[in-house]
């Protein structure tokens, strides 16, 4: 039981402070692990940095050239 409980505690910080980068532009729908992905090269706007759980819940979901 303390083995479960260390791994869910575990995984929910990681998945909290999990860096990702999405393009400003108010039109976006992706989030990007690289700063300098394929995917965020043609974004004219800036770039954020924000944290994987708040992309998810701006519904955004994974760039495809990182999947």
């Amino acid at each position: 039981m303390k083995t479960l409980l260390l791994f869910i505690i575990i995984n929910t910080n990681f998945s909290a402070t999990k860096t990702v980068y999405i393009c400003n532009s108010g039109i976006s729908k992706k989030y990007h692990y690289k700063q300098d992905c394929r995917g965020l090269k043609n974004c004219q706007f800036k770039l954020l940095k924000i944290n994987l759980d708040k992309a998810k819940r701006e519904g955004r979901t994974l760039c495809k050239w990182e999947r």
